[in-house]
């Protein structure tokens, strides 16, 4: 082999790496793999209704001169419920739940009140472990020349109805069925308490729309027409555990 063709082949073979190098390669380099898609963001759960909104009663009568005046008598207002130590559950009854005497409990039955006189609405909380009528309202309310707009009245979640007379538990169910029949309400439970001529009704589920209180007696006096609507009541919500 000649010197002048070793010459010419060695610098060859030290030429070839700085080629490389500058071209990258003589194999193109593969494209690139598409990238995983990024996974797509959760869909935020729907938000979920809550227990029990502040409940809320339309008045007539208020103004921006006895607002205060009234809402001072409502958080200033105390009542005595009665409350089962076992299952907790607070009535405005004395007497036994549970196999035992309830304890009597005396406090302030608000825990938050406002009333607005450009909406004509009183918007309340009852007070841990206490019950509040719609009874009680109304004696405070008419004490200070404020009424209750019972044309107005709706009933949503966690609102107690109080129906009286219903002779047993045979006819409370009748008026259920009357009432969900009717699409006045969506779930409901009744219950006749021992030892009593009224039932006591809790909306779980009222709907679209909260049902008023005309629409209530209406499909009631339909289904039992010796019964009516003998009070509203609403409790405190349950603590969170």
């Amino acid at each position: 082999m000649s010197t002048r063709l070793v010459r010419s082949l060695t610098a060859m073979a030290l030429l070839a790496p700085i080629a490389l190098a500058q071209t990258g390669g003589t194999t193109p380099a593969p494209p690139p793999k598409n990238a995983p898609a990024a996974p797509a963001p959760k869909a935020a759960p729907a938000p979920q209704a809550a227990t029990m909104a502040s409940p809320s009663v339309p008045v007539t009568g208020v103004t921006a001169d006895n607002a205060e005046k009234v809402t001072k008598a409502l958080k200033d207002y105390s009542n005595t419920v009665w409350k089962c130590m076992s299952c907790s559950e607070i009535t405005h009854e004395a007497g036994t739940c549970c196999g035992k005497e309830k304890t009597a409990q005396t406090g302030m039955a608000f825990a938050t009140v406002k009333i607005d006189p450009a909406t004509s609405m009183l918007t309340f909380t009852v007070a841990p472990a206490h019950e509040v009528k719609l009874s009680e309202i109304e004696r405070l309310l008419t004490a200070n020349s404020v009424k209750v707009a019972r044309d107005k009245m709706a009933f949503g979640n966690s609102t107690e109805l109080v129906i009286s007379p219903v002779a047993d538990q045979a006819a409370a169910d009748a008026i259920k069925k009357a009432l969900i029949d009717a699409k006045v309400f969506e779930q409901i439970d009744i219950q006749v308490p021992a030892g009593h001529k009224e039932a006591h009704l809790v909306v779980l589920k009222a709907g679209a729309s909260a049902p008023t209180e005309a629409r209530v007696k209406e499909t009631l006096a339909k289904a039992n027409s010796a019964a009516s609507l003998a009070d509203v009541a609403w409790s405190a919500p349950a603590a969170k555990s």
